[in-house]
């Protein structure tokens, strides 16, 4: 019997102990300056959207970001000079 009532003391003593914030959370959408612009021939450029969710919590950043595209052009006119 005395074995159930301490079960029962600990179970319901109450937890001590920092309480956690609440998660801080922000939807984002990142895109980039030439989304909207045809690259020069010559040029690299680069274009991309990124879409998510930051969770800021006591001192850490969470970013989930389910929702993403890049892309990337190069110049191939390149001249090679072997010797």
């Amino acid at each position: 019997m005395s074995s159930w009532i301490l079960a029962v003391l600990v179970a319901c003593n109450p937890r001590t102990g920092p309480v956690p914030e609440p998660a801080t959370l922000s939807s984002f959408v990142a895109l980039s300056p030439n989304n909207s612009t045809t690259p020069a021939r010559n040029e690299c450029w680069m274009a991309g959207r990124f879409e998510g969710t930051a969770y800021l919590q006591d001192d850490q950043l969470q970013v989930v970001i389910p929702r993403a595209w890049i892309a990337v052009t190069r110049d191939n006119d390149k001249e090679w000079a072997f010797d």
